[in-house]
């Protein structure tokens, strides 16, 4: 079995992610007593909810507000699904709690037009003869 990749926002800066699969949450809670991350099924006093998802970068844990940031910018007719979308992630550039993050879904650029070939014109159209 694979072992799993972890990332985490503060390492996709500046770069895109692809979400894979979206899980369901957890509330989660760090405790300093014993160096470790407390998890509940349910809300407890002081535990965060956290959304797992996979992407083609890791595994990683975002907050209410990141997925309701990246929900909203693929929300379309009423409907909104992050599973097979890529988004781009920047951040305010501060640390700790200050920093925020920026997550927008990347959208691909249509193909450039090809020039127009017109057939059947004349060679001998004076640039000076045509009225505008």
């Amino acid at each position: 079995m694979d072992k799993k990749v972890y990332t985490k926002l503060s390492a996709l800066v500046d770069d895109d992610f692809t979400v894979e699969r979206a899980w369901g949450y957890k509330f989660k809670k760090w405790s300093e007593e014993s160096g470790s991350m407390l998890t509940s099924d349910t809300y407890q006093q002081g535990y965060q909810k956290r959304y797992s998802i996979d992407t083609d970068k890791g595994n990683m844990e975002i907050s209410s507000a990141q997925l309701g940031n990246m929900l909203e910018g693929v929300y379309k007719d009423g409907a909104a699904d992050i599973t097979g979308k890529t988004f781009h992630v920047k951040s305010n550039g501060k640390t700790g709690m200050e920093i925020r993050y920026y997550i927008n879904p990347v959208y691909t650029k249509p193909a450039p037009k090809t020039d127009v070939v017109y057939e059947n014109i004349p060679d001998d159209i004076d640039i000076n003869d045509v009225p505008f």
